[in-house]
């Protein structure tokens, strides 16, 4: 009868045991899982965050700034006639920018058409010549326009879209261009760039 007792009180145990087992188990793929889903939401969040994130590049003569998405990879160029020189080749894009000192009033239509002119001359195969349009950048009047032309040197078509803004002190020149094959991708980008525009 003891025999039968003992037997009886190790199957309890065993039973007991077995039990707090399953409690260990089922709380420890609870806490997996929600170790799990939080790494999930949180490298989702960041990911997001670093996306929408723009770096904020200065002019080299710090007169403006502009913000480019931190998504697009990009080498910083060292051609003096510019002060923002910027392209990625991997998606075949350049930006470049110029200021001109105002220190008279100027006819700014005409400086744009008459630069329109001079540097449209001296591209190879021009078509969709969008001509010349006004529009506002952050209260300022702006002048742009945009076309395609070959480019001998990389033996493909690209887009070049030019942007004129004048302000009390200056005028600036923002030149973007990417290969043809690219252009949806990047009319937005350019947008977003051309848009954050802030005199310093």
């Amino acid at each position: 009868m003891l025999y039968g007792n003992s037997e009886f009180n190790n199957f309890s145990n065993y039973k007991n045991l077995s039990v707090k087992n399953k409690k260990f188990i089922y709380i420890g793929l609870v806490i997996i899982i929600f170790i799990i889903v939080m790494a999930f939401c949180i490298f989702h969040f960041t990911s997001k965050n670093n996306i929408s994130k723009n770096i904020v590049l200065t002019a080299t003569d710090n007169s403006f700034s502009i913000e480019i998405p931190s998504s697009i990879s990009y080498e910083v160029g060292n051609d003096n006639n510019f002060v923002i020189d910027i392209s990625s080749k991997k998606y075949e894009m350049f930006m470049y920018a110029s200021v001109i000192s105002k220190e008279r009033m100027v006819d700014f239509y005409q400086i744009v058409q008459d630069d329109k002119e001079t540097y449209i001359n001296d591209k190879q195969n021009v078509r969709d010549d969008s001509g010349i349009t006004q529009t506002k950048i952050n209260d300022y009047t702006a002048y742009e326009y945009n076309f395609v032309y070959y480019d001998s040197t990389y033996g493909k078509d690209f887009y070049n879209n030019i942007l004129w803004i004048e302000t009390e002190k200056n005028l600036y020149v923002l030149n973007f261009e990417v290969v043809n094959d690219n252009v949806e991708k990047y009319k937005d980008i350019f947008l977003n760039i051309k848009n954050s525009f802030v005199e310093l």
